[in-house]
Order: C-alpha cells, then structure tokens, then sequence
C-alpha cells in the first residue's frame, strides 16, 4: 500500500505531463494545426462562376511581432457567420428575422452595395441617410433596410421581398409576400458579410443612420437605467440572450410586474477547471467562477413600457448582504453594465 501511494504522489508532484506531452498516452493535439499546409484554392473551369467558392474558415494572419511559439489558443477564422456567436449573426424573433453586425452602418453600407451588385441586382432606389437600398433581379423586388443596432458598433440589416408584377410594387408592407425568397436573401447577405473581409471604406452617405440608437443610458447621479428603443417583446428577447450571455441565471419571472429574479453565476474559465488527474479523483469543477466580484449575488430586474420605450433599471435582491449606499450604486451600476454590454 505504501508503495502505490508513493506512486500516487510521485504523479501529483510531477503533474501529468507524461501523459499528455508530446509523447504521452494521450497525446495534446490542440497544436497540430502549426504543422497544417496551405493548398492552392480550387480553380474553377473556364465558363463556370467561381464566386459560389467561399473560404468559411480563412485564417487570420499573425501580427508582425507576433511569436508562433507563445500562441496557445487556436485561430479563429477571420469571419464567421453563426446563429448565436461572431462578426455576422442572423437573428429571428416572431416572424422577423435579420443579419447582426459587428461594424457601424456606414461601414456596412458601401458593403451591401457591393453584395448587391455580385448578385447582378438592379439598383431602383437608393437612400443612405435612411438607410435604405431598393432593387430587383427582373422577378422580385428586395428592400434592403440598415439600423443602427443596441451597441456602437453594431448593424441590423432588414429585407422586404415584392413580385415585381405586383400592382403594391413601391408600397412595402410588413411581411416579404414570399417569405422563401427572403430568407435565401437575407442568408446570402449573411455569407458574404462574413466571408469578405471588411475594407477601409466608410460611407459619408450613410452616416447619419447611426444618429438614432437602440439602446441608451439614462443615468442620474447616483444610478444608471437602460432605455430600449425597440418593441416589448423584442426588448425582453434580447435581454433574456443578455442575461444568459452575462452569466446572470433566470431564477423567476413575474410577469405582472415584469420583474426578473436573477442570480449572478459567471461560467468558469477552462483554465480553472480541474485537470485530468483532479477528475479522476472525483473533483468536480465549481459550478461558476466565485472568486469574480459580485459572483452569488443575487439582482431584481424591471422592464417598464413608457413612451420613449422600454426602460430596464435594477435593484439589489433583499439577500444583498449589508454595504454603503455608495457600494450598492456601484454594484448595481456595474451589473446594469454588464447587462448593456451583451445585448445584441
């Protein structure tokens, strides 16, 4: 017995290195893909469009005093299109869907004109202060409409479809007649916002679209409050994803007084999570990262309807443990920031 747990504490001190090195059992693979090579891309016969060739997962390229050896993490593709994380987002609530941005509008816009004329679309109307781009490919007419999303830098791209032969044509009400052929729009937008990297190119035409946010701070002295310039049922579904995203856990709603309960669980980092030999003694990760400031606590939010929008303020829950009021404004302060800074 006193041998083996020689041998037990013999792996504690030297770690398990000699089972996941280079040369151990089970061999770390995460650094492989330094020994990958570029191949030359597809060549398309002649006749035949290649513009349907998309690179998904193109690799960004290192800083000029970046050191190969000192990067841990893997790379990540220099544009992503995804439902929920990344640079282009396509989001839906209801019967509405979009695109999500991660840039201003008038850097997008000079873009959309770009992925409007790759589909070979005839531009009939074009209003950058409005935001609006009109056009047809012979068949049906698409309105293609950019708003300033709930952060800075961000855009929401909306799409309207019409039959070209429809006696509404030039009155766009607010369902596309085929919703088919808007969502195989909208996804197409989708890709190559994602796939082409962004340039330098801004457009003054469109720079005032950005003048009217969805998301403002309201703040007194002492404590902040949020003002959502967007529906109720969409100031709600964006701050349930807020919450999530946050690590705030939905522990009640009361639908009434439109009051979430919320209690604040920041995931744990992976390099927190306990190590193979740590599992394999029965030592199971904590269920958040508790050594975050404010972890545990526990927050009542409201969201009221007034006519400048849906204001959402926050309040310590009653199990607040005892602090000045200076602290508990600073707390409720950076809580309501956080919440701010994941809306989308």
């Amino acid at each position: 017995m006193r041998y083996l747990i020689a041998v037990v504490c013999l792996v504690l001190i030297t770690g398990c290195s000699w089972l996941t090195d280079d040369e151990g059992i089970f061999r770390d693979r995460k650094k492989d893909y330094r020994k990958s090579e570029s191949v030359p891309r597809m060549q398309m016969p002649a006749g035949f469009d290649s513009s349907a060739i998309i690179d998904y997962y193109v690799i960004p390229p290192l800083g000029t005093y970046a050191d190969p050896e000192m990067i841990d993490d893997l790379p990540l593709p220099a544009a992503k299109i995804s439902t929920s994380e990344g640079a282009v987002k396509i989001q839906k609530m209801g019967d509405k869907t979009w695109v999500l941005v991660n840039s201003t509008p008038s850097r997008i816009w000079p873009r959309l004109k770009q992925f409007i004329e790759q589909r070979q679309l005839q531009t009939e109307l074009e209003n950058g202060s409005l935001g609006i781009i009109e056009a047809t490919d012979g068949t049906s007419l698409y309105r293609f409409k950019i708003e300033q999303g709930f952060q800075r830098n961000a855009t929401e791209i909306y799409l309207r479809q019409l039959s070209a032969t429809s006696p509404a044509a030039g009155f766009w009400p607010d369902q596309s007649q085929d919703d088919g052929l808007e969502q195989q729009m909208l996804k197409a937008c989708a890709e190559y916002l994602a796939n082409h990297e962004e340039q330098a190119a801004y457009s003054y035409a469109a720079q005032d679209i950005s003048t009217t946010p969805k998301l403002r701070v309201l703040a007194d002295v002492k404590v902040k409050q949020l003002l959502l310039q967007v529906s109720g049922a969409r100031a709600h579904a964006s701050l349930k994803n807020a919450f999530a995203a946050a690590g705030l856990v939905v522990e009640s709603y009361d639908e009434a007084a439109s009051v979430y309960a919320l209690h604040y669980q920041p995931p744990l980092p992976e390099e927190k999570q306990p190590g193979f030999i740590r599992r394999l003694f029965g030592i199971n990760p904590k269920p958040f990262d508790d050594e975050v400031e404010y972890a545990d606590h526990h927050y009542l939010v409201s969201v009221k309807s007034e006519d400048s929008g849906m204001v959402v303020s926050l309040q310590l829950a009653a199990t607040a443990p005892p602090q000045s009021e200076n602290q508990a404004n600073k707390e409720r302060n950076t809580i309501l920031d956080l919440i701010k800074s994941n809306l989308n």
